[in-house]
């Protein structure tokens, strides 16, 4: 309710925000079971469309319906629905498949209410400096926030979504198939993948933050959500190595209850530190505070999870990676480019390309070999 100016707006935007958590959670059904079914095609595009129509349909309500404060929720629980009626029949398909035993049940909640509570604390985390901002400055620096978030944060999540739906089954297989050596050889193949695709991410979106905001932002956000969108993409960074590197050693063994403590530990972190930090910094002790609760999260999951799982930090890689991605920045920064469309589009073009040029001179996750073998199947 940050921004509403009158109690009688509130009510709208809550029963808009309730239909679009209800949809989302019947859509959230269906992408597990994409999940599961190792269709990342499928998934994409699903989360892709739903993407793209929430903020399409959220722009129509504004502008020809006049729905307000409520209009974004209504345009994502409209765009959650569609993709719940797109996916019906492959959703029907599935269920026709189950039929849980009691003890199937039982073992389902052992390892799904951990994740459940887990992914409430991974919640805490990430919405709760709104309320701390909201309380101790104004719900102007909200927006502010939420904006800064918006830009740099969720693009990170779709990269990593990618990554997880790719890697879990894998490790799942090589789990029961060959043991915790396979499994671990595929975990390192995740943060090759990692160090190839979102570190780079990350250090982009650093680095392009002012044609960003100039393009997607309003002018009274740009300032202040270019001055943090590089440390938001550094705790979307840290957020996803301890989702999708650090803690799949739990879930591989059915420890889901250590990774619940561990964001735990994380969670009550990023409080402490919020309410220390927001009063004397602002919106920089917010995101500090994030950004170091990502981190004790991430340590704790690589700490404890190697014992379970050896963890190999693939650390030539990781040199490698973050030289080519120095490089990136370096030359973004230097051609100066102008904040605009035209600045933004250039300053993505520029980087790409610098990076893809370090990371095969480096031979940066094996690209280079991976290319030369490829490119020796075509000419056979």
């Amino acid at each position: 309710a940050y921004g509403l100016t009158a109690d009688a707006e509130i009510w709208p935007v809550a029963w808009a925000g309730v239909a679009a958590l209800i949809f989302r959670a019947f859509l959230m059904v269906d992408l597990e079971n994409t999940r599961a079914a190792c269709l990342v095609g499928r998934f994409t595009l699903l989360e892709g469309t739903q993407y793209a129509l929430s903020v399409f349909f959220g722009v129509v309500f504004i502008w020809w319906l006049g729905l307000r404060s409520a209009a974004p929720l209504w345009g994502v629980a409209l765009a959650n629905l569609l993709m719940v009626v797109a996916g019906i029949r492959f959703m029907m398909k599935r269920a026709g498949r189950f039929a849980p035993r009691k003890e199937t049940l039982s073992a389902m909640a052992r390892y799904g209410v951990p994740l459940s509570l887990t992914m409430a604390l991974e919640l805490v985390i990430a919405v709760s400096d709104r309320f701390f901002i909201g309380w101790f400055m104004d719900e102007s620096a909200v927006g502010v926030y939420a904006v800064g978030y918006a830009l740099a944060d969720r693009p990170l999540g779709i990269l990593f979504t990618w990554v997880g739906m790719a890697v879990m089954p894998l490790a799942f297989a090589a789990m029961e198939r060959e043991g915790p050596e396979a499994a671990s050889d595929v975990i390192r193949g995740t943060a090759e993948s990692l160090i190839l695709i979102a570190l780079p991410a990350a250090v982009g979106l650093a680095v392009v933050a002012k044609p960003l905001v100039a393009v997607l932002a309003g002018e009274a956000f740009r300032e202040t959500a270019a001055q943090l969108i590089p440390w938001i993409a550094l705790s979307g960074l840290m957020h996803g190595v301890m989702v999708h590197f650090a803690a799949m050693p739990f879930a591989l063994v059915k420890r889901n209850g250590l990774v619940f403590w561990t964001t735990a530990a994380a969670a009550v972190l990023n409080v402490v530190l919020n309410v220390v930090l927001i009063p004397r910094y602002g919106l920089m002790g917010a995101v500090a505070a994030t950004v170091a609760s990502y981190i004790l999260g991430a340590g704790l999951c690589v700490g404890i999870g190697a014992r379970l799982i050896p963890l190999t930090i693939p650390w030539g890689s990781l040199f490698k990676g973050i030289a080519a991605s120095a490089c990136m920045a370096a030359g973004v920064i230097m051609a100066d480019l102008p904040a605009s469309a035209l600045g933004l589009g250039a300053g993505i073009g520029l980087g790409m390309v610098i990076f893809a040029v370090c990371a095969y001179a480096l031979n940066l996750s094996n690209g280079r070999d991976k290319v030369h073998s490829a490119l020796s199947r075509l000419r056979a």
